[in-house]
């Protein structure tokens, strides 16, 4: 599991043990909390965005009807933790998966078992990474930190993300012999900051 999303995760569980409202806003995850027949309890507006603009039509994970919505594919992954941990809803237990999303988007979805309480039964905590946007943001970090120029820049985003060499190429309207170069002046700039 990502280490910013397990901090997130111990700092979320020990705000709901102790009653406080945790603030999700602002976060660079979509956050979900969800029940165990399918309501959403609370969520963020990363959470609501990657399950409207990014999937299209959202659909409802309720069998009562109810208004808050998840996408299918979101409930399906929870359907699928809660068979594997239903007899064993404790804290600690993780499940992941990466996801495809509608315009090509990598997406990976983290479930956990969090309680509000003693007592209270468990809710899933759902945290849905963009890995395209955090590839595209470590990929800034080190244009800044390897002192990289705008266009090896760009070049060094589309890596991260893993695209291919001909993508990269079609994307950044470059020819092979420039790809390599980029390739070059990266590599040596990466090594030489070691």
């Amino acid at each position: 599991m990502h280490l910013g999303i397990r901090d997130l995760l111990i700092r979320i569980i020990r705000m709901l043990q102790n009653n406080c409202s945790p603030s999700f806003e602002g976060l660079p995850y979509g956050i979900l909390v969800i029940d165990r027949e399918g309501h959403l309890k609370e969520h963020n507006r990363k959470g609501r965005q990657l399950c409207t603009h990014l999937y299209g039509v959202c659909e409802s994970i309720s069998a009562l009807g109810q208004n808050k919505l998840v996408h299918s594919v979101i409930w399906s992954c929870c359907q699928r933790f809660m068979k594997i941990y239903a007899n064993s809803p404790e804290e600690g237990f993780t499940w992941q998966e990466n996801l495809t999303l509608e315009k090509e988007i990598q997406c990976r979805i983290c479930i956990n078992w969090i309680s509000f309480g003693e007592g209270q039964f468990p809710v899933m905590l759902v945290t849905i990474e963009d890995l395209s946007e955090t590839a595209r943001r470590q990929a800034q970090c080190d244009a800044v930190r390897y002192g990289l120029t705008q266009r090896e820049a760009e070049y060094w985003t589309f890596v991260c993300q893993g695209l291919s060499r001909t993508e990269i190429t079609q994307r950044m309207y470059i020819s092979i012999n420039t790809f390599k170069k980029y390739a070059r002046n990266v590599t040596l700039k990466r090594l030489s900051s070691v």
